[in-house]
């Protein structure tokens, strides 16, 4: 091989060979760097592992991680972050732990752009104790219950019993906001009472002033007797023929429809749903069947029990025989003393059937002023006649309701104090429920005589069953020693029964609005009951 020249050195290199794996500045500010990001890191899911256990929440509620897509009701808004998370002013919130805390950024929402509520209800969606709210600055963030990036199929009302176990399992710690002596709950086991059954059945008598005489266990028995003895049962035939289909049984129907007259002479035997029904009358509001309609008197009641006079005979105008008057529902003593002067007049002059007539003609001589006189007279006789018969005889008004104290004048009846919804703080919906027996739930409804008969007029307690009856199906599956048999299994989670928002009100303030449009008649009755202006004119 040719000798090549270039392949000699004029001298052997004398410096440090490895100089490239020497480090530099700038290599070791690299270094030190990832070594602070990897600190920086862990510390960062350390203290949030910290904070969750102080809050008892998990590590991933925080919103520190990549989110995903939004729920289906915000689907329109999965590429505006501006719609729902607040802008980060980075001159006025900036701070030594801005770094550490900046998931809180992202965790700082403005919902009420949205979700405001109505001007009037401030805390329409603010936490369910507004002495909470003012002292806590609006209460706690929305998205430390409602978690949205969790997909479109998450929901955002669902939300974790560790949500309501934050306060419930201490109530002590929060007791200058709470107002009722409310036990601490850490489990459904440990669950109170429903407080309403307690309130409204005093301790001194077991029982509960409706405003009404009724007895369930009355009107639950073939022919509605007073006693175990008593004969004249209330029948088929009593009732008019539009009605005898509503109230007859199964097998009464069918004799019905083949024209059997002897059905006619079988007890009227009445099922809660002769009277209670989860379908709207016409121009109420559709519901669910959640809630029960209020009982009205025209629709549930009437057809047995007839409000009219009955034929009208005055014992100071014996040979004046009236037909029966009509008497509408609702009216206290004042306002339907207006409406009996002018029916008994009317009546008087076109439907009477006995003679003379007043014999009233053009001329208002002293004989025409004596028999106008007259006239005003006997219509003002019969009319106290008739208020004596329907306000102080026992019967008709004072069958069923009660009265103001005596000493009132003129003596009113008292406002029927039946809500339509006994359980405000929760929410059920019967028909959802609608597979179960009645009684399962309503205690001490079905037919029962004492001692061979039904007082009446007594004040039964509010038959609602107790938060056991609850456990049998909404708890966890297990096996029950006492019915022999496996039950439970049934959603039990806190949100199921219980809203949040708007609590001190008693059900959410959607659902309050809802029945304050489905129950106008409730509410006029009461105002008129109660002597406001709502009274509605015969």
């Amino acid at each position: 091989m040719k000798y090549s020249p270039g392949r000699e050195r004029s001298d052997r290199y004398s410096k440090i060979r490895d100089y490239f794996q020497q480090p530099n500045g700038v290599q070791w500010w690299k270094r030190t760097l990832c070594v602070v990001a990897l600190l920086t890191t862990v510390f960062w899911i350390a203290w949030g592992f910290v904070k969750a256990r102080e809050s008892n929440k998990p590590i991933l509620d925080d919103f520190r991680f990549s989110h995903g897509p939004l729920a289906s009701p915000h689907t329109t808004l999965n590429s505006e972050c501006g719609a729902c998370h607040k802008k980060f002013d980075s001159v006025a919130e900036f701070t030594s732990l801005s770094a550490i805390d900046i998931h809180k950024r992202w965790h700082s929402f403005d919902c009420s752009s949205c979700h405001a509520g109505p001007a009037e209800q401030k805390t329409y969606y603010a936490p369910h104790l507004e002495s909470f709210v003012g002292k806590n600055n609006s209460g706690e963030q929305c998205s430390d219950c409602h978690r949205d990036h969790s997909g479109a199929d998450a929901s955002l009302v669902k939300i974790p019993d560790g949500n309501c176990l934050n306060c419930h399992r201490d109530l002590g710690s929060m007791a200058e906001f709470v107002k009722h002596s409310t036990p601490n709950i850490a489990k459904l086991a440990e669950h109170p009472n429903f407080r309403i059954l307690k309130e409204r059945n005093s301790h001194t008598a077991n029982n509960y002033d409706r405003g009404l005489k009724f007895s369930h266990a009355q009107h639950l028995t073939p022919g509605m007797p007073i006693s175990a003895t008593q004969t004249g049962l209330f029948t088929l035939e009593k009732l008019k023929p539009s009605d005898r289909e509503r109230y007859a049984t199964a097998d009464q129907l069918k004799l019905l429809q083949s024209a059997d007259s002897k059905v006619l002479q079988q007890a009227v035997q009445l099922q809660c749903v002769s009277c209670h029904t989860s379908e709207p009358a016409p121009g109420q509001l559709k519901t669910d069947g959640a809630y029960m309609q209020p009982v009205k008197f025209e629709e549930r009641c009437q057809a047995c029990h007839a409000l009219n006079t009955g034929p009208i005979q005055s014992r100071d105008f014996p040979t004046l025989k009236l037909p029966a008057i009509q008497l509408p529902h609702r009216l206290q003593r004042n306002d339907l003393a207006s409406y009996l002067r002018a029916k008994i007049a009317d009546v008087i002059l076109h439907d009477s059937t006995s003679n003379p007539k007043p014999p009233i003609n053009d001329r208002l001589d002293p004989r025409q002023k004596e028999v106008v006189q007259t006239f005003e007279e006997q219509v003002r006789k019969i009319q106290t006649t008739l208020e004596r018969m329907i306000f102080d005889s026992g019967e008709h008004c004072a069958k069923c309701h009660t009265f103001q104290p005596a000493n009132s004048e003129p003596r009113a009846i008292a406002p029927v104090n039946i809500p339509a919804v006994w359980l405000p703080q929760g929410r059920f919906n019967h028909a959802s429920h609608k597979t179960m027996n009645c009684v399962l739930c309503h205690e001490n409804k079905q037919p029962l005589f004492v001692d061979g008969k039904v007082d009446v007029t007594e004040r039964g307690p509010v038959g609602i069953a107790d938060f056991d009856s609850c456990r049998v199906c909404h708890s966890p599956k297990h096996f029950d020693e006492q019915r022999k048999q496996e039950v439970g299994g049934v959603r039990h989670d806190c949100v199921y029964c219980h809203r949040y928002h708007n609590g001190e009100r008693g059900l959410s303030a959607t659902e309050t609005d809802r029945w304050n449009r489905l129950i106008p008649e409730t509410s006029k009755s009461s105002a008129i009951l109660q002597g406001r202006s709502e009274t509605p004119k015969p």
